[in-house]
């Protein structure tokens, strides 16, 4: 490590993911840092599909063994009336090819690992700060939060998602989010329903007009999602003004002609769900200035159809880490970042946007054709054409040259 690495303060904004990952990893090289995160607590919802190169980049993190979970059991396929058409299950040709099958996991076991190990460094984490401002200044960086705190540092990391304020702050002419028409509902059973499916598995009903999606983990609790279509203008005009229960009977219209248990699931949330309007960035031109770097969907935000978004949020802290190590110039560092890292998310995204486009198929001839493409494509033949997604490495202890 350079001796000017070793004073620098790093501000991080967001406590998803990628923010303590981040933290944890410069702590790891010398440099200390503070998390501010928006909400007042960690996200307790979500699912996470945890890949090979993910969990990679886990073993870099040392926090491989803190998150393992029973290994996936594939993903299974089912039409409107319920029937299964297709299994997905490649675990033994991605051993072949030199990969762990990988597995399933709560959103919230990964994050709360996570924070807890930024804690026990000493990592000062801060809820409720709000970013409205960012100052940069003979190369020290100040952060403005709403309520009148302000905070210096050498150097700024936005870690805050789809809809970062960060981005907005360094880069307004940047492009716009991209809205895929789709609404992200999502919810825990609760725990009078029963659905005894396959454990550790992905099972996705495609409904007569929604996707439905759902999970089930080893101690038999139960998440689900659905996707809502929605058109912008409904968006804007009744998103936030629809009640919990109204929605409970939007989803259950939705889902009325399909299988009986998707709206047992649907009912046994008590009207309580998340609701994520689904966006993307196909392409963001820069994603950091002299002193301040986005990550994860601050800079490449995607849809969730690639199952592949925790991922690529600890692909650019382990990148971005080894960068701000080896290269002095911080500038230098972030656009040498960018270069390793943009070609491979930006065709995750395209991949992703994809994926979502089939599971968006509406009428009936749509449907023949995403069913026959699905089975085409799902077979052990996959593997070696995504060779290129579950089989991304990095090498830490080689030193990265400009």
């Amino acid at each position: 490590m350079n001796n000017k690495t070793e004073s620098k303060k790093a501000i991080i904004i967001g406590c998803g993911v990628a923010g303590p990952a981040l933290a944890i990893m410069l702590k790891r090289i010398g440099i200390e840092s503070e998390i501010y995160e928006a909400v007042d607590c960690l996200s307790d919802f979500g699912i996470l599909s945890l890949t090979s190169n993910a969990i990679r980049m886990l073993k870099i993190l040392e926090m491989y063994d803190q998150v393992k979970t029973d290994d996936t059991e594939g993903a299974f396929f089912y039409k409107q009336d319920g029937k299964l058409f297709l299994t997905f299950d490649v675990r033994d040709e991605l051993k072949k090819h030199g990969n762990e099958t990988g597995f399933i996991i709560r959103r919230s076991q990964l994050l709360q690992a996570l924070y807890q190990k930024a804690i026990s460094e000493n990592i000062p984490i801060h809820f409720g700060k709000k970013l409205v401002d960012i100052k940069e200044s003979n190369g020290d960086i100040t952060a403005l939060f709403e309520d009148g705190t302000k905070i210096k540092g050498n150097f700024l990391v936005g870690c805050d998602g789809t809809f970062s304020k960060t981005r907005n702050i360094i880069l307004p002419d940047s492009p716009s989010l991209k809205y895929t028409g789709t609404v992200w509902i999502g919810a825990n059973a609760g725990d009078s329903i029963e659905y005894e499916l396959q454990h550790n598995a992905f099972h996705m009903t495609f409904g007569k007009k929604a996707y439905f999606g759902s999970a089930i983990f080893s101690d038999k609790k139960t998440i689900w999602w659905t996707n809502y279509p929605c058109s912008e203008k409904q968006l804007k005009e009744e998103f936030d003004s629809v009640s919990e229960k109204q929605w409970t009977e939007k989803l259950l219209e939705i889902h009325k002609d399909d299988p009986n248990v998707l709206s047992d699931l649907i009912r046994s949330a008590a009207n309580e769900y998340v609701k994520i309007p689904l966006y993307d960035i196909p392409h963001l031109p820069v994603w950091h200035t002299d002193s301040v770097c986005l990550i994860g969907d601050a800079a490449h935000a995607t849809s969730p159809y690639a199952g592949q978004g925790a991922a690529m949020a600890l692909e650019d802290v382990v990148v971005l880490t080894k960068c701000i190590r080896d290269i002095s110039n911080l500038s230098d560092a972030f656009t040498k970042f960018e270069e390793l890292r943009k070609d491979r998310v930006e065709q995750i995204v395209k991949m992703s946007l994809q994926n979502g486009e089939l599971m968006k198929a509406s009428n009936p001839i749509k449907k023949m054709f995403r069913d026959k493409m699905l089975s085409a494509i799902l077979n052990k033949s996959i593997v070696a054409k995504l060779d290129w997604l579950f089989s991304y490495k990095v090498n830490w202890d080689e030193k990265i040259k400009l």
